[in-house]
């Protein structure tokens, strides 16, 4: 037998006016920020993964591409706190919708963590067996443009989370 997923049914929950509008707004801005920091990361990203000269060998190449893939997971979640504005109409909040929302968003920004890890497993690799290429500057900065997918992740998820919930 197949099980096939059902949406939640709504559970209505009354927040006051203002609330709705706060949660509306909240994840109007906070998706929308995480919408353009991550083209504005992964461009900077791109930029500087290819540029350095590890990126011509194969796992360079991909270690680049995964931490793009990070960066593809933030708007994901920036995409997700769009579509989160819904969840309070009125002087509503639909709580079981909203829970879900939450948990994709934690799935998603969680999901930055193996991916960005592999990557740079994959760069510290390339590094440390081939010796022509060395660790210079560039190669420190997109390190740390590897890691802000996750921070800008989890300011998102919590910032979302503190909207979401019943207080």
């Amino acid at each position: 037998m197949t099980y096939i997923p059902q949406e939640p049914v709504p559970e209505y929950h009354w927040v006051s006016a203002h609330r709705a509008r706060r949660i509306a707004s909240g994840t109007t801005v906070t998706g929308v920020l995480l919408l353009l920091s991550s083209l504005v990361l992964g461009g900077a990203q791109a930029a500087v993964g290819f540029g350095l000269p590890a990126a011509h060998d194969v796992f360079g190449n991909f270690a680049v591409v995964l931490v793009l893939c990070a960066s593809l997971m933030l708007l994901i979640m920036g995409g997700g706190l769009l579509a989160a504005r819904n969840y309070a109409r009125g002087e509503y909040l639909n709580l079981a919708g909203a829970t879900v929302g939450l948990r994709a968003l934690l799935v998603v920004w969680l999901g930055t963590i193996p991916v960005t890890a592999l990557g740079l497993f994959l760069l510290r690799t390339v590094f440390a067996t081939r010796p022509q290429y060395e660790f210079t500057a560039s190669a420190g900065v997109f390190v740390a443009l590897a890691v802000l997918p996750f921070v800008l992740g989890g300011i998102g998820y919590f910032v979302s989370r503190n909207l979401l919930r019943l207080r």
